[in-house]
């Protein structure tokens, strides 16, 4: 038998039209999502152009604060870094775009606090951090210093040197430091036998 000739498009029969109209796409549905599609993507670059202006905003922000405190930093630095390191480092300077610090012995090179041995290193923050303090709430009402074993790292002579140090903040704020230290407990004892301040020494906690 000859083969079958397909049919003329007119002559399909009318289940398959129905098929090929059931599969093509709604225009007007497909249109309400284009332009949902392109109102969110005006949202979304508008946003961008928000936070780039932002971050823009911020960073001269930053800047300036930088510009500000760096000077105060490194002159609280100045100021103590000799005594808590026992005369080895004797200068300092901070970065007022990164706030980096770094530190060298009189007549040796410049070298980054964080590259400093750990106890060192801990010494020069805790410097920063008072002198943080003291800029933040210059002209304000003063606010306590809690601090927790800052002697831990560091030997004998530093502690005593880092312990004098608190003891001369102490006139100006309240210090409060805990510690694990006999030299330090006993330090304590002794210097504020004579001066404002008290030692209370605490229970342990036995584990179960």
């Amino acid at each position: 038998a000859p083969p079958a000739r397909p049919r003329p498009a007119g002559q399909r029969p009318a289940g398959a039209l129905r098929q090929l109209a059931a599969d093509l796409p709604d225009v007007a549905e497909r249109e309400e999502l284009l332009a949902a599609a392109r109102m969110e993507r005006a949202r979304v670059e508008q946003l961008r152009a928000v936070l780039d202006q932002t971050s823009t905003f911020m960073a001269a922000a930053q800047d300036r604060v930088h510009r500000d405190i760096a000077p105060r930093l490194q002159a609280s630095l100045l100021r103590w870094l000799p005594v808590v390191t026992r005369g080895r480092y004797v200068d300092a300077t901070v970065d007022p775009r990164s706030l980096t610090v770094r530190v060298r012995a009189r007549g040796g090179t410049w070298r980054e606090a964080e590259l400093l041995s750990f106890g060192t290193a801990e010494q020069v923050y805790l410097l920063l951090r008072l002198a943080l303090v003291e800029h933040l709430t210059a002209g304000h009402d003063t606010c306590p210093l809690l601090l927790d074993d800052v002697t831990v790292h560091a030997d004998r002579q530093r502690t005593q040197a880092i312990l004098e140090l608190l003891l001369a903040v102490s006139q100006e704020r309240q210090v409060v430091l805990f510690t694990q230290e006999d030299q330090v407990a006993q330090w304590a004892r002794d210097a504020l036998a004579d001066a404002p301040g008290s030692v209370v020494e605490l229970d342990p906690v036995l584990s179960a």
